[in-house]
């Protein structure tokens, strides 16, 4: 995970929140979370006995609220059913 938070914060993003293995996680801009997408398939390709397929992005525009630490608003995903879908 701590190669995961590194890539959020080199592509102006931050990590919001956890849930087990799944990271939700807001940028500056679109383009942004796809480069740290694409980055962040090829550390996990990297590691020893996995592949770039081992890892699912999802990708949501839409206008959020800061609410302490966390985000709130159509643009912030409901991880049990967004997450399910993923898999």
């Amino acid at each position: 995970m701590t190669i995961i938070g590194e890539i959020v914060t080199r592509f102006e993003g931050r990590v919001f929140n956890t849930a087990g293995d799944a990271v939700l996680a807001e940028f500056s801009s679109p383009v942004n979370a796809l480069r740290a997408a694409m980055e962040m398939r090829g550390a996990i390709a990297a590691v020893p006995r996995t592949s770039s397929q081992d890892m699912r992005f999802g990708l949501h525009l839409a206008d959020v609220v800061v609410v302490g630490e966390d985000l709130r608003g159509d643009g912030v995903p409901r991880p049990t059913a967004s997450w399910a879908r993923s898999k």
